[in-house]
């Protein structure tokens, strides 16, 4: 009896030191991401518990911008972060120690509403001598910019104002600007009030230019370099998170609800936060394919061009594709 006693105690003393060395070795990480759509790959892996399940304790960080999400992570205060190309590229050809390891989303999200007088102008060339308000700094503004070089015309023939996206509905009431360059739900607002009309769709800007708009996931050359094991179980994780989205839409609805702030909320239906999450977006890689890298490519190229950046970044030394390799061939184990 004395026997038995000493092995059970022992067995449960080894299955606690087991569990408290387990809840030890979670490594804790943040992630920093927008509150908008790009962030439901992020909360998706946390809430189903797959960082988890890798060691990893994750915090996701709401910031303002990917902007806002690079500058924190090149100050080492976070270890991932997720932003457009365009401002990843616009980071590491600042020389911002930052490096893409994968994407966390695809798709443009962004269509051009105009007001109802101008419902009957369907091309960026009969916007022409008109005014456009889309948010600075972002990935979106610069395919604005992309496709009216594309379309044969300069900036200057617009009148092009820097207004934020959350500021787009109520702008719009001003009668002052033309059209707005806008992304959900705030675009979906813009027309469900009636006075805005959907006059270029997300689909026809990316047919226009071939672009994928790849969103980024980021952390740096030092987590690279030091933690390696740290970022592969990072993209493993967040490969699974992808997963669910893209095979239980409905229960992806539930977490985009759940991870948003309450205030962003306000008055969205569960078929609102559908069209905001899969309208034009898709989360079913993590891995960059061809056409995201070209997209990369000759968004760097345009932004050059046009002196967004003063030089052109070695791309091949800022991509890092290794993990997300890795990460989709354990998907498939």
């Amino acid at each position: 009896m004395r026997k038995l006693l000493t092995t059970t105690l022992l067995v449960i003393g080894v299955g606690w030191v087991v569990g408290t060395t387990h809840a030890l070795a979670q490594q804790k990480v943040t992630n920093a991401t927008a509150a908008a759509y790009t962030l439901l790959p992020s909360s998706a892996t946390v809430e189903k518990g797959l960082f988890k399940a890798e060691g990893l304790d994750v915090e996701v960080k709401l910031v303002r911008s990917g902007n806002e999400a690079i500058q924190a992570l090149a100050a080492g205060t976070i270890e991932f972060a997720e932003s457009s190309h365009a401002q990843f590229i616009s980071a590491v050809a600042n020389n911002l120690p930052v490096v893409a390891i994968g994407i966390n989303v695809h798709g443009f999200p962004a269509r051009l509403i105009a007001l109802q007088r101008h419902s009957s102008l369907t091309n960026l060339a009969d916007f022409k001598g008109k005014r456009i308000g889309s948010q600075a700094g972002t990935g979106v503004h610069t395919v604005l910019l992309m496709a009216i070089e594309k379309s044969g015309l300069k900036a200057t023939d617009f009148t092009i104002s820097n207004v934020r996206i959350s500021d787009m509905p109520i702008a719009m009431q001003g009668d002052e600007i033309d059209a707005y360059l806008a992304w959900e739900p705030q675009a979906a607002r813009m027309v469900e009030s009636g006075r805005g009309k959907e006059v270029i769709s997300a689909d026809r800007f990316q047919a226009m230019l071939n672009i994928s708009y790849p969103f980024m996931i980021l952390t740096t050359e030092k987590i690279v370099r030091e933690r390696p094991d740290l970022v592969q179980k990072y993209l493993n994780a967040y490969a699974k998170g992808q997963r669910v989205i893209d095979t239980q839409r409905g229960e992806a609805i539930g977490i985009y609800r759940r991870a948003l702030p309450a205030a962003a909320l306000a008055s969205m239906t569960d078929e609102n936060l559908r069209s905001q999450i899969f309208l034009t977006t898709m989360y079913n890689r993590v891995l960059p394919n061809s056409v995201d890298l070209a997209d990369i490519k000759q968004t760097a190229e345009f932004m050059l061009r046009e002196k967004i950046i003063k030089a052109m970044p070695d791309l091949a030394k800022v991509i890092n594709l290794e993990f997300a390799r890795q990460a989709t061939a354990n998907l498939g184990k």
